[in-house]
């Protein structure tokens, strides 16, 4: 009898209040009519007005099952967080019902007000679990793959440094001038496992700064100057979050969905308020019968979610693909009579200049959109997208697209994998210019490589000195980074081992604090051509924690390390290290010197470097050589011993290092 009594109510309150929400509060979550909701989920309602009361016995919720006790907690003072004390029943349908005056504003009393929802039909952790363990399984056609490799031979120098046995090595090649900043990346294994998955974070050699054995993905730094990267495991959906770790590279913070999500690896962004913005792959079982023909009934169709929490997990902002998206709004590549069914594909947002939200949905091709305040669509945008609004001065646009970015100017990039791509499929990086006024997008830039197409992943992130660091995504190997100008010169290829792939790769400034130096630089002054000659620094232990240096990288042998490691340094001490220079030959010698402290099974390594510099006295070939010789080796694949014969006279070894010409005399008894 309750249960029918508390129906009435509910319908009659339908009735009068004529989903009035829009009178009282501009975002309610989960929308009205949403289906697929969490049991876990926490009913919020932001409104337009200052709350000064609320009266928890002018609200109801319940379903047919009877009423659902719940907490009530007001926010920022126009936040309403409803809390049921129990998990919601699956496969039901939910109202809440507000009486009129429930709510006390500023100014007057709240309207009557009714909210529906649908909780999801079953469980769908194990079903989120089995579409990631297919994803892995995923392999595109051998014959484009193999166009990718046919330009570039992988071949890193890997002594001296202390690799793990199962470390993927990056090598540059094609080195002019790069950006200073630190790349960081992951580099891990695709169609074999010959090496493991690692997170680095290398110098412009690629030489690592820091590197963790990790399934991890998507390292960044963040504001703050934090490093994070979402800790992955494709056979637990469950236990993935991200990690945030200070510089010490100490864990301070883990992040993850709430409302019963389970995070995603795609993409997180730090908010102005110190809140996460997150994803969430959401599979739920749909009758795909009912929408086209030979649809399976009982199918998987995967949607997203959008989140905005702090480290609580607490939610103040959610978004659905299934409260704004049709399935059917998929690329034709689709399939939409398959058992499982990938409709949208979320895999990276951000926020445009007017605090909105710009996201990017792989698979429907599309840009969209979205109110950060209300949650609905502003626009949704995309050559191929089903749903575009925009007219384009180009044809081609982007398929199947991963990162998109916006610029101080409005201007907008994207990396294009460029899968449906015809006559054959290739990737790029483009940037259009978007007049969201008159809904026109042009493409003012653009850059490709031939033969190469990375099918998924990879990223388009422009530099503060307008250089582009072009993240390739999978199916390129051995190339998997490079670095270009705007007008398309090239200033590194990275490349990795024999099917090796990355997520993303971008340059940021980043700096640990484990340990210190003294000085930047090592100048070791005028050789005397006699004695070697000595330099000392100290290292400092910033952390509370012993470490140990273990192991020692430099490109010269003119330049050695006289102290023995591993060195051991206690909570706050120091040591010193000292090294010594001693050249062969005449010239200007620059070298870097990096520490290395690696854990005991060197599955982690964090290093710091320090420049070293030494000349000898007779010099005076340098003006010689820049007025002679125009060419000079690569300063990465061609490091040593370049002879060239100058005018008969004499031969000049040159050589380059750490991007410096370096160059000494084969005999010392003749003059230039």
């Amino acid at each position: 009898m309750k249960k029918r009594l508390f129906l009435l109510l509910m319908l009659t309150g339908l009735f009068i209040s004529g989903f009035s929400q829009k009178s009282d509060f501009y975002y309610v979550s989960p929308s009205n009519g949403s289906k697929f909701i969490n049991p876990e989920q926490v009913l919020l309602l932001k409104t337009h007005s200052k709350i000064i009361s609320f009266d928890k016995t002018l609200i109801e919720l319940g379903s047919l099952n009877g009423k659902t006790n719940f907490t009530v907690r007001v926010e920022d003072g126009n936040m309403v967080f409803i809390t049921p004390e129990k998990p919601l029943k699956r496969n039901s349908e939910y109202t809440l019902m507000m009486k009129e005056g429930a709510v006390s504003y500023v100014d007057g009393k709240s309207s009557p007000f009714t909210l529906k929802f649908e909780t999801e039909k079953q469980d769908n952790t194990e079903m989120l679990t089995e579409f990631y363990k297919k994803s892995v399984e995923f392999r595109p056609e051998q014959s484009q793959i193999k166009k990718s490799q046919s330009e570039f031979k992988y071949s890193p120098k890997v002594e001296g440094n202390n690799y793990p046995s199962d470390f993927p090595v990056p090598e540059i090649i094609n080195y002019d001038d790069p950006d200073p900043m630190p790349l960081l990346l992951n580099i891990g294994p695709f169609l074999n496992q010959n090496f493991s998955q690692y997170i680095m974070i290398l110098d412009t050699y690629g030489i690592p700064l820091y590197y963790r054995k990790t399934n991890a993905v998507d390292l960044k730094v963040l504001p703050d100057g934090n490093l994070t990267y979402c800790n992955w495991d494709y056979f637990n959906a469950a236990v993935n979050y991200y990690i945030i770790v200070d510089d010490q590279l100490k864990t301070i913070d883990t992040i993850r969905t709430g409302n019963g999500y389970f995070i995603d690896f795609h993409d997180l962004l730090v908010m102005e308020n110190g809140h996460y913005l997150t994803m969430a792959y959401d599979p739920q079982v749909v009758d795909m019968s009912q929408i086209v023909p030979g649809g399976q009934t009982d199918a998987i169709v995967v949607g997203a979610i959008l989140q905005e929490v702090d480290d609580q997990q607490n939610v103040y902002w959610q978004w659905s693909s299934w409260d704004h998206f049709e399935i059917t709004d998929a690329t034709y590549d689709i399939d939409l009579t398959a058992p499982t069914i990938d409709y949208v594909h979320t895999n990276a947002f951000e926020f445009d200049l007017d605090g909105n939200l710009l996201l990017s949905s792989r698979h429907m091709d599309e840009i969209t959109k979205i109110n950060f305040e209300t949650g609905d669509i502003i626009w949704r945008m995309g050559v191929k997208a089903k749903n575009n609004q925009f007219t384009f001065g180009d044809t081609v646009g982007w398929s199947h697209q991963h990162d998109i970015r916006v610029f101080p100017n409005g201007n907008m990039t994207v990396y294009d994998n460029g899968n449906l791509h015809k006559p054959y499929p290739f990737s790029q990086a483009v940037e259009y210019a978007v007049d969201q006024e008159n809904m026109t997008a042009e493409k003012v830039w653009g850059y490709k490589q031939d033969n190469v197409f990375g099918f998924a992943t990879g990223n388009n992130t422009r530099l503060p000195n307008d250089r582009v660091v072009i993240g390739w995504g999978i199916g390129t190997w051995p190339l998997l980074v490079s670095e270009v100008d705007l007008e398309g010169g090239k200033h590194f290829d990275l490349l990795g081992p024999d099917s090796s792939y990355i997520y993303r790769a971008i340059k940021q400034e980043w700096q640990h604090n484990v340990f210190t130096f003294n000085k930047d630089t090592l100048d070791f002054g005028e050789y005397d051509n006699y004695t070697p000659v000595s330099r000392t620094f100290k290292v400092t232990n910033q952390t509370n924690d012993t470490i140990e240096i273990t192991s020692s990288y430099n490109q010269l042998d003119y330049f050695w390390l006289v102290t023995q490691l591993p060195q051991t340094i206690a909570p706050g001490e120091d040591i010193n290290i000292i090294v010594n220079f001693q050249p062969q030959g005449t010239g200007i010698f620059n070298d870097v010197l990096t520490l290395n402290y690696d854990n005991a099974d060197n599955t982690e390594r964090i290093a710091r470097q320090i420049v070293m510099t030494g000349r000898t006295k007779d010099i005076g070939v340098n003006e010689y050589l820049n007025d002679k010789v125009s060419v000079f080796p690569n300063p990465v694949t061609d490091r040593l011993n370049v002879s060239i014969d100058i005018n008969g006279n004499k031969t000049i070894e040159i050589f380059n290092v750490m991007g410096e010409m370096v160059y000494k005399t084969a005999t010392e008894d003749k003059e230039v």
